[in-house]
């Protein structure tokens, strides 16, 4: 009776589990969807219970996933109390290491904050701040990184300030990809608008004087820039 309990246990179908159990989410170990077929997982005669197979673990960005649940405008006073709950103990950490994580927490809930944000149309300004933000908040904390770095000698220390410093970069990769797109559009307008001054060779008028567009000096960028 005990090996036919475990060979119905071995022949589960993993398709009756829940929806949220087969939908992967950050750093979740999900089963592969399917039927496992306990014939070809056993050598035949054995007299063992056939091995599932092993779970896969699958990696997703938050700003690569598309989660009603983050989308609720009501949580992103949570990630934001969370974010400044975080920031302000590792404002008071003497722990150099333990500083630097909590930063790199705190640098979670604001992303997850500013995604909320982000997710609503009238608050595309407000995200973009909040990245903006984070962002140099990141640069902030490399530079602690760093010195982190150069200040341990031991191999057994190099290999978590090492995990800390490309976590760090890894953020600062995304948060600038986020902000060129949310952003690109706008730059795209304003430098097809520089192209067509610049082409059409216009006179203008600055202070009452005539400007040549033909003068590097006194071009319409030029004056822009200064």
């Amino acid at each position: 009776q005990t090996q036919q309990q475990q060979q119905q246990s071995a022949s589960l179908n993993y398709s009756a589990f829940p929806a949220d159990l087969q939908t992967s989410s950050n750093n979740i170990i999900v089963p592969a969807i399917g039927d496992v077929n306990t014939a070809s997982t056993a050598p035949s005669g054995s007299g063992r219970a056939p091995l599932l197979p092993p779970p896969q673990v699958i990696y997703r960005s938050y700003f690569e996933r598309d989660d009603d649940g983050v989308c609720d405008i009501s949580k992103n006073s949570k990630f934001l109390q969370e974010a400044v709950k975080r920031k302000h103990a590792a404002d008071k950490e003497q722990n150099l290491f333990n500083q630097v994580t909590l930063y790199l927490e705190a640098v979670t809930y604001f992303i997850l904050s500013g995604a909320v944000l982000e997710q609503h149309r009238n608050s595309e300004d407000a995200s973009w701040v909040m990245y903006k933000d984070t962002l140099n908040l990141i640069k902030f904390i490399s530079s602690k990184i760093k010195h982190l770095q150069v200040s341990s000698t031991a191999n057994e220390l190099h290999e978590p300030h090492n995990k800390v410093a490309i976590l760090s970069l890894r953020c600062q990769s995304l948060i600038s990809l986020k902000l060129y797109k949310l952003k690109r559009h706008y730059c795209r307008s304003i430098i097809n608008h520089c192209a067509d001054l610049l082409k059409s060779g216009r006179m203008e008028v600055i202070n009452g004087n005539t400007l040549s567009s033909n003068s590097p000096s006194n071009s319409v960028c030029s004056q822009v820039i200064h």
